[in-house]
Formats: C-alpha cells, structure tokens, sequence
C-alpha cells in the first residue's frame, strides 16, 4: 500500500462500517476542519483573508473528513510512482532516484547573491563613530565623507522613534540609523539622551574600568571614568591616559576633567575630542581634597566665576560631544551657591549638570540636602540637573526622583553594594549570599587582570584596588539579617556574625581580613606587603 494512502480500518467480523481515518505517516495531525489544499491555502493569503476559499473541490467524506489528496503524495505519483507504491514499469530506476531528489532536500545550489545596492553611498565608519578627524582607512578610504550628499541618498526613515536611543539614551549607528529623525540635531549631529538613568559617578581610586565593568552588569546606564587632571593629561602621562580608556561593554560614556585654568582646560578638551571615543566631557567643580582646591580647580572654581566661565565656554566651542558639569551646593557648609550659578551654566553652554547634595566643608558628613536639590532643578531649567548623595536602596532612589531630578548619580552606593543599581530596576531588595558576593569579587580580579596584565605588577595593582574596594565593602549589611530595611549609608554597621563564615568574614573592618580574602582571589602576597588605604586605622603593614 502506498505510504500516502488513507488506512481504513474494518470490523474483523467482516462488517461493511467505516472505521476512522488514520493520518499520514509524517504528517502532522490536524483537525480536519482546519485541513486544505495548496491552491486553496494561498487563494485565501491572496485575497488578504477577506474571502474564504471554496470547498467544491475537496473531497469529503460522510463523516465529514477532509479526503484530498496529501501533497506529498501527489508528488510521487506525479514523479512517476503508482498508487500502490510501485514505480511504473516504464520509468527507469535512475530517473525514479532523480524524481525522487528533486521532491525533497535543500537547494544546495542556490544562487547566493549579496545585496549591494547600499555599498556605493555607504557612509565611512569614522564619521558613523563621530571620529571625522581620524579616519580609519586614511587615503585608501573607499567609503563616503560627504554626509549631505550621503543624506541626499539615504532612504527615508521608517518611523518616527529608534529603539536603541530610547533604551540606552544614544543610537551608535548615527546618520545611517534607519529611525535617525529620533536622534539628530538640528546640524546632522547624534544627539544624547541620558534623562531617567542611572549615572555611575566618576569615583576616585574605585572608579576604575573593571569597577565600571561590574556596575553596567548590574545595570548602570550611564559611566565615567575617573576624575583626570588636564595638565598631567598635556604632559602624556601614561597612567592619566589609562583613566580615559573605554570599555565595548560602556554604552555611554564620558570622561571627567580637573582643572583651573581656561587655557590648558580648553587645550585638553580639543585634544581629547581629535583622539579618544566618548559620549560626553564632564569638568569636575565637585573635588573638596585640598590638593586640588588649593590650586584653583574643583570646588573652587564655584568662587572664581570669571576663570568658570572661560573654563565651560572654551571647552564647549571645541568639543563635538555635549560637555556637562559636576557641582556641589557650594564652599561652606551653610552658604549654597549652586542655585545661581545653574541659569549661567546653562548660557555658557553646560547640556546637563550634577548637583551632589553637600558642600565642600561637609565633605561627607551628615545627610545630602535633597530639599536643596529640588529647588535646584527648577533654577536649572530646561537644562536637565542630576541629583546625587545618600542614595543606598530603590526606596532612595525613588524619594530622590521625587524632586523632579533627570536622573540620580550613585556614588558610595555602588561602592557598598553594585548590584544597586539592579535592586533600583526591579525595585526589590536582593539578600545576596557570601558565594555570590564573592563571585562578584572573583570577577573583578578577572577583569583587573585583563586591564593591567596577568604579570606579577598586573597582579598586585589589582590586588591593591581590590583591597581598596573591600574597605568599602565591609560597611554592606546583608539584607536577611537586618530587623528594618533598608539599610541607611549614614548608618555604621555594628559587629556582627554572619549566616556563614564568608559572610563573618567579609563584614570584618581590619585590613588583615581584606587581604585574606584577596589570598582566596590572587594568592599569597609578597613578602614586605604593605598596604596604606584611604582610612590609615585599617592599614596593614
């Protein structure tokens, strides 16, 4: 019997009944109501569903089942095979083997033709990339550097809204963006948008890459890297220039300046712009650290307006990405000044300015003045103001967006806890165990020694920024063992014994415990080991 053909059972007594209809082999079963023909399948496409097809030509049988003919096995029989399954005696067994290819496998020799009708006005990737100054290819670029004449030729875009813009506030396709309307200024220029982010600060010694790296797998949307001083940067200090290096993984991305002079400000920014790839410029006018305040720069300049003023209108002539500003509320702890200098940073040409809730004097003692932050964002207006301080938890977070602020920098946060930014996402609190936290501890090391080198040098600079970062770590209470949540950054967490050892371990406050947790990541330190951080009561000698 053909393999295609219907099976009829029949009573063994020899009854006449008509038994059930058994599908073909193969085939998968459907309801014979929905079943048809190919003819009547692509009638009903064409005619857009409006019309159903005609069922004059199916064969149905009384009980009402669908009786056409399979598709496959037409086929056959029409390749030369008889109902029963025997091929006919005329053909030949060659010509039956062919037939039967022919009706079945993969078009192997398909013609493979690439689409080349958007390669002649194809827009060279330097200018895609924003980097027209240094073309990739130099003399030998075949690609297109005329972005009108590309834009006189592009297609016209199909909608009105681009998805990667909207999702990580810029679009890496530029002008060739096939929704580009949604992102390109009023000159062809790719427009940033970082408003409702969250904006990983540029921290000082944690700020590093494989820092930065941690926080955007937990969710931060926006990155910086480390406050750089333009002078060393002028002078070609190599480890300055490190502070600049981006990461693939960093969608948005800027870099932070140090400064006190309108001069060197400004020559750093035109070189910066001719060489590195970022998103943004950020001049830091935040700095409290002696060291730079003495000199002129950080929150100095909030009291030199003339040397500011130079500073924001020099940098922003001859940078081609949009420049913004990090302030405190002002020099002296009751004295704020930020509210009047907001309306001029934003004439001078600032595109968005932080506010971190303390002044100078305060450094970081007693609580941000969130309260002032609110009454900043509507002197900043409509420039967009980013709120930052104290924020520890989702319920922080959300108080802070409360006060009409763009979006919130998080600071000590995602030093005591990076996966902040995730509990602020999804809005929950996350008990994280020991293992997970050390996982993420592991993976640090892994990128640190991707980014200084796997050399005994590489090593131990990890090693000492892990030890840093562990000093902040310590403070993080976990969340199952806490009787009220959330925890509060201006709380300091008492001694306590944690759910496992790893988790006694990792509350410990003595230098000596952070470096035998750095001994489980990158081995035994070398002999003499000495390490100094930032708070001198915990150092290890």
């Amino acid at each position: 019997m053909a393999e295609g053909a219907a099976v009829v059972s029949a009573e063994s007594d020899g009854g006449g009944d008509l038994g059930t209809v058994e599908p073909e082999r193969g085939v998968a079963p459907i309801k014979p109501q929905y079943l048809t023909t190919k003819e009547q399948f692509h009638e009903f496409l064409e005619a857009k569903g409006q019309e159903k097809p005609s069922q004059e030509s199916e064969t149905v049988d009384p009980a009402g089942n669908d009786l056409a003919e399979p598709e496959a096995k037409r086929i056959r029989l029409e390749d030369g095979q008889t109902e029963d399954g025997q091929a006919e005696e005329a053909a030949e067994p060659g010509e039956q083997l062919q037939a039967q290819k022919r009706a079945r496998g993969q078009n192997k020799c398909r013609p493979h033709v690439k689409p080349t009708h958007y390669d002649k006005n194809k827009l060279c990737p330097s200018l895609v990339q924003e980097s027209a100054a240094r073309c990739f290819y130099g003399d030998r670029c075949r690609f297109l550097h005329d972005v009108g004449h590309y834009l006189e030729t592009k297609p016209a875009d199909l909608g009105p809204s681009c998805v990667l813009f909207e999702t990580f506030g810029r679009c890496p396709y530029g002008v060739t963006c096939r929704f580009a309307g949604a992102h390109l200024g009023p000159e062809g220029q790719n427009l940033l948008d970082i408003s409702g982010k969250l904006y990983l600060a540029p921290l000082t010694t944690c700020g590093n890459l494989p820092f930065r790296r941690i926080c955007k797998r937990f969710g931060a949307d926006v990155t910086c890297g480390e406050m750089a001083v333009c002078t060393n940067l002028l002078q070609g200090q190599m480890s300055e220039w490190a502070l600049l290096k981006r990461h693939p993984c960093e969608d948005i991305f800027g870099v932070q300046l140090e400064g006190a002079f309108p001069d060197t400000m400004t020559k750093c920014a035109e070189l910066l712009n001719r060489t590195i790839e970022v998103d943004f410029v950020d001049i830091n006018v935040g700095c409290p650290i002696d060291l730079v305040f003495k000199k002129g720069g950080g929150c100095a300049l909030m009291n030199r307006l003339a040397k500011f003023q130079q500073i924001v209108r020099g940098m922003n002539q001859v940078l081609d990405v949009p420049l913004t500003v990090k302030l405190r509320t002002g020099v002296q702890e009751r004295v704020n000044l930020a509210h009047r200098l907001l309306p001029d940073l934003r004439d001078w040409g600032a595109a968005l300015v932080t506010l971190h809730g303390r002044s100078r004097e305060q450094r970081y003692t007693k609580l941000a003045d969130w309260q002032y932050i609110e009454q900043c964002v509507a002197a900043a207006r409509p420039m967009p103001l980013f709120g930052n301080g104290d924020v520890l938890s989702y319920e922080d977070a959300n108080r802070a967006l409360q006060t009409g602020v763009a979006g919130v920098m998080i600071a000590r946060g995602a030093l005591l806890k990076p996966w902040l930014f995730t509990e602020i996402k999804e809005q929950r609190h996350w008990d994280i165990s020991s293992s997970e936290r050390l996982d993420i501890l592991r993976d640090f090391t892994h990128y640190g020694l991707e980014h200084w080198g796997s050399d005994t040098q590489g090593v131990e600079k990890t090693r000492r920024f892990l030890l840093e970062w562990l000093s902040f770590l310590c403070r993080y209470v976990p969340v199952g063992l806490l009787e009220r949540l959330p925890q509060r950054i201006n709380e300091r967490p008492p001694y306590y014994l944690g759910r496992d050892y790893l988790e006694t371990l990792m509350a410990s406050q003595k230098a000596t415990d952070w470096i035998r947790i750095s001994e489980m990541l990158l081995g035994p330190v070398p002999p003499n080991f000495v390490f100094l951080p930032k708070h001198k009561a915990n150092a290890y000698k």
